[in-house]
Parts: C-alpha cells; sequence; structure tokens
C-alpha cells in the first residue's frame, strides 16, 4: 500500500530527487503537492521551449554558483576599494590603529564625565538666555550661535573683521581741481540704496542692524541701536599730500587700509558693518582714468563670506530694470514680485486643499537615495567618533574641527572660550571666495579691483585670500609686520602663487 504524501518536502523525499531538480521540474503541471508523476514509460515530447531540455540540474546549479561568485567578488571589490585606507601595509599602520583602538577606549571611559560638562554648560546657557531675554526685554534678539561666537572673541590688535576692497573709475578728463563730485555722488548714491533696500520699515535683513553685546559672560544681539546711514557710510580719512601732488599712491593707501582694518565699528565696535568712500582717487597712468577707492568693512560674526558679498553687492548695485518698467512697476497689480507671492500662496492653498491624508504620509516617507545618504553620513559619524580621539585621520579632524566650531564654542563663556581659542596655534589662513562673474555697477561704472582680506585672529600671521571675480583670479594677503616685515615680502609671496598657478597651466596644457 503506497503512502501518499503529504507536504511538498516528503513528495521530494519519496521521488528521491535533488533540489535543483525539483525546482525546474515544477515548471509541468503542478499535482496536490508538487509536481505530477510521470511513469518510466511515458514518452516526453520534444519541446524547445522547456527548461529541463536547455540545462540539466547540474549545469543550473554550476551557472547559479557562477552567478552568485561573481557578485561577490564585486562586492569585495568595491569593498576593498572603498576601505583601502584601512590596510595594514606596515608596522607603523599596526602602531597606528592599535594607539587610535587604545584612545577611543580612553575616550569612551571620559565619555560620561565630558557629557556631564557639555550638558551643564548647555543648561548653563540656557538660563542666561532666560535672564537676558527679561532684562531687555523686546530688544533681546537672542545669543550668538555656532561660529559667530568664535569671531566675537577679538583682541585690540587682531579684531573679526572682513575688509572688501573695490574701485570706481572715472576719466581724468572729469577732474575738476582737488574736488571731485565723483566720490560725493558715490556716496550719496549708497546711502539713499542702503536706506531704501536695507533700513525700510520692513527690514528684510534686519540682523545687519542688530548691536553685539556681551553680558553675564555670553554675547547676544539686541536691536537697541540709534544709527543712522550716515554713521554706516562716510567718507574715508583723508591722506596728507605733499606739495605739487593732487592724487594719492597705493603705497599711501595700503597704508591707510593698515591702519583701518583693526578700527572700531561704529558703536563702540557693537554694530557689524560700515563703508567708507575715498574722496581722493589714485591715478592709473596707463588707462589715464582716477580710481575711486571703496572699502567695506563687515564683521564676520554676521555671517560667512559668501552670503557677506552677496548681501552688500545686492544691497548697492545698480538693478537693470527698463525705465519704461520704471513707473509701472510700482503699481501693486503690475509688480512682478507681488504678483509672483500671490500666486505662489494661491497654488499652495490649492495643494494642501486637495491633498490626502495618504499623499501627505507617502511624501514624508524617505527615498532611496535619502536612505543611502542617511547610511553614509551614519557611517561617517561612527568612523568620526572612532579615530576622533588619536586625530589620526584627515577626514576626522577636520569634521571635529568644524563641529567643535558649529556646536560647541557656544557653550562656552567668554573667558573659557578665549582660552580654549588661543591653545589652537594656527599661523596662516588660506580663503578662497566666488564672487560674481558679471561686474556690478553703480550708476553705471563698473566695480574694479575687487579683493577681499580675513581677519588674523589669535596666533594666525598670514592670511592669503582668493576671489574669482569677472573672469579674474584676485590675490590678497594680510601679514602681521612681526612675520613679513616689509611690503616687498608680502609681494614676493603673490608673486610666486602667481608663478606656481601659470606652471601649474602650462603643465595642464602639455597633457
Amino acid at each position: 500500500m503506497a503512502i501518499e504524501a503529504t507536504t511538498f518536502f516528503d513528495w521530494a523525499s519519496n521521488q528521491g530527487v535533488s533540489f535543483w531538480e525539483v525546482v525546474y521540474r515544477n515548471f509541468t503541471h503542478p499535482g496536490p503537492f508538487g509536481p505530477m508523476q510521470i511513469s518510466n514509460s511515458a514518452q516526453l515530447i520534444p519541446d524547445e521551449n522547456r527548461l529541463d531540455l536547455l540545462l540539466s540540474p547540474a549545469q543550473f546549479g554550476l551557472l547559479t554558483g557562477l552567478v552568485l561568485l561573481l557578485f561577490l567578488r564585486h562586492k569585495i571589490t568595491r569593498w576593498r576599494e572603498e576601505h583601502s585606507h584601512l590596510k595594514m601595509t606596515s608596522n607603523a599602520d599596526i602602531r597606528r590603529a592599535a594607539y587610535t583602538l587604545l584612545t577611543f577606549l580612553e575616550f569612551l571611559a571620559l565619555a560620561p564625565l565630558l557629557l556631564t560638562i557639555l550638558l551643564i554648560f548647555q543648561l548653563y546657557r540656557t538660563v542666561i538666555g532666560i535672564v537676558l531675554k527679561h532684562r531687555h526685554g523686546k530688544h533681546f534678539k537672542g545669543l550668538l550661535d555656532g561660529a559667530d561666537v568664535v569671531w566675537a572673541i577679538e583682541d585690540q590688535n587682531s579684531r573679526g573683521m572682513i575688509n572688501i576692497m573695490a574701485n570706481v573709475d572715472e576719466p581724468i578728463t572729469h577732474w575738476e581741481g582737488n574736488e571731485s563730485s565723483m566720490s560725493a555722488e558715490i556716496l550719496l548714491t549708497l546711502r539713499k540704496r542702503i536706506s531704501s533696500r536695507l533700513m525700510r520699515n520692513y527690514r528684510p535683513h534686519p540682523k545687519m542692524f542688530w548691536k553685539r553685546n556681551v553680558q553675564l559672560g555670553y554675547y547676544f544681539w539686541s536691536d537697541q541701536s540709534d544709527l543712522t546711514v550716515e554713521d554706516y557710510i562716510r567718507y574715508m580719512d583723508t591722506i596728507p599730500l605733499s606739495n605739487g601732488k593732487r592724487f594719492i599712491e597705493q603705497t599711501q593707501l595700503r597704508t591707510l587700509l593698515s591702519k583701518i582694518n583693526n578700527r572700531h565699528l561704529p558703536a563702540d565696535h557693537t554694530s557689524s558693518w560700515e563703508v567708507l568712500v575715498g574722496k581722493q582717487p589714485l591715478l592709473d597712468e596707463q588707462r589715464n582714468v582716477l580710481q575711486y577707492p571703496i572699502l567695506f568693512r563687515v564683521h564676520h560674526s554676521l555671517g560667512d563670506g559668501v552670503a557677506l558679498m552677496r548681501l552688500l553687492l545686492e544691497a548697492i548695485v545698480d538693478k537693470e530694470i527698463p525705465s519704461r518698467w520704471k513707473h509701472l512697476s510700482k503699481l501693486k497689480i503690475l509688480n512682478i514680485d507681488y504678483i509672483l507671492k500671490q500666486q505662489k500662496t494661491a497654488d499652495h492653498h490649492h495643494l494642501t486643499a486637495g491633498k490626502t491624508m495618504f499623499q501627505s504620509i507617502w511624501k514624508r516617507l524617505p527615498s532611496c537615495d535619502d536612505l543611502a545618504t542617511q547610511r553614509d553620513k551614519i557611517w561617517r559619524i561612527l568612523w568620526t567618533i572612532y579615530t576622533a580621539p588619536a586625530f589620526f585621520h584627515d577626514v576626522s579632524r577636520r569634521q571635529i574641527n568644524y563641529w567643535i566650531m558649529s556646536k560647541m564654542t557656544c557653550l562656552f563663556p567668554e573667558t573659557i572660550l578665549r582660552k580654549i581659542l588661543k591653545s589652537a596655534h594656527s599661523t596662516l589662513a588660506i580663503s578662497n571666495l566666488p564672487g560674481p562673474q558679471q561686474m556690478p555697477r553703480i550708476q553705471g561704472r563698473e566695480l574694479k579691483n575687487l579683493c577681499f582680506f580675513i581677519p588674523n585672529l589669535g596666533t594666525t600671521a598670514v592670511g592669503i585670500t582668493l576671489l574669482t571675480y569677472g573672469g579674474k583670479l584676485q590675490l590678497g594677503i594680510l601679514a602681521d609686520r612681526a612675520v613679513i616685515r616689509t611690503e616687498d615680502e608680502a609681494h614676493s609671496i603673490l608673486r610666486g602663487t602667481v608663478e606656481e598657478i601659470e606652471r601649474m597651466g602650462q603643465l595642464l596644457d602639455e597633457f
């Protein structure tokens, strides 16, 4: 009496067939628990489309194993390429890995104490913020955050100022003796534009006009400022000229800029910016034009260099509006900005009304790219945490420095933070700033020779800047005279930089 199979695996066991044979025979008509039984005397009908005639079970298994082997080989190769820096090639690498592991274990032992200290300072900072808000009321605009606090920590001889220099040209034929109306025209234009674009009732960037104060050991913003546009935008200091000279020279201008570099800003250095317009021009004999200097001085705590450069240029340069539209754009119904804003509000209301709960939930779900990005981010964080105590991995050092600058510095009071910053012995700073590729204009006149200078805080003695502007590369250097004593030495550094850039260009052209 035959015993009927009760499960698919029982049937396969009774038939005495391999797993791959069961798989490929399963393409026939199925029975109760598997393929139909075929008698030994039955004749198979030739069919070119049947899988069992193309591959035997052994061949099918060999092919599948080969595919899996190639897949694993590809994955292992990719993993080795991505983690090639982890390869131990010498005893030094082994000692470095061992030291990193030991320092990480030490960090784990000290982590509870460090976290407790950070939480205490975070709580203390929150309490100080509440006290200052109660003391100043609605004029309190919050504590300084992130790297803004770092730039607020200053010394008398090194202030956190970004100085941006530019020139406006005028033909020498327009020169009218010792006094020129050109500088007065520039000054009046800048005051009108700053007043109308940034100082109206609704201020698009109110932080520009806040005061930077320090009380109870923490820096904070306040809007208690009585400064006017005349306080922010003024004439540059006058340079004494010898008899018979009408124009200043480059050396005289650089000497004046060196003095202005660390000068206080208005309101006893509590404001964040100022603009100085030069009354005395420089003479460019090759082009037969006069160059009027304009100096923009911005405190670094107000923002990063890219944002500050863009904000200043948008606030002072000409806006290309055809003359026939100037009057019509004042009408609300024909104002393009107003129409776009109303259209955007209407579209947003329409989309919000038509959304369902399922669509809202589906939109919030992360995509595959988002999940991959989060995975990479978590991996970098874990690797940073592991290697940070030893400071061996360059990427970890950059990430740790950025995290300390942006997150931790604002927790400590001024006295402690000043000591922490002075322990960092940096001697050279380099900054690269992408500027506008089109020449901005003021009253139709181009702003030329745009360059900027970064602050040298603490032990930083030399600051080199690179600015791409109008298809050109502008280089600048700001140095401490204790390290670089003369202007000729500073110019030799810039000349050497230009020569190296040209040499690199020649090498690239050869390839």
